[in-house]
């Protein structure tokens, strides 16, 4: 959980898709606030989304390599 970054600098990076974040995080039941975020090593990007506690909630298309 010490490497996760804010989903918050995730937002900020995709700026124009911020609604398609949210909507991922709501179908999570995670507020923007309480999760945290990794890149995925995949085919495509990806980052896994983790919870409060450092569990792993789910993905969202985004590169999450900043």
């Amino acid at each position: 959980m010490a490497d996760a970054k804010t989903v918050d600098e995730l937002m900020q990076r995709y700026p124009r898709r911020r609604a398609e974040l949210e909507d991922r995080l709501r179908e999570m039941n995670l507020a923007a606030s309480q999760a945290r975020y990794l890149p995925v090593v995949a085919r495509r990007d990806w980052v896994v989304i983790l919870n409060e506690r450092g569990d792993v909630a789910g993905y969202a298309p985004f590169d999450g390599f900043l």
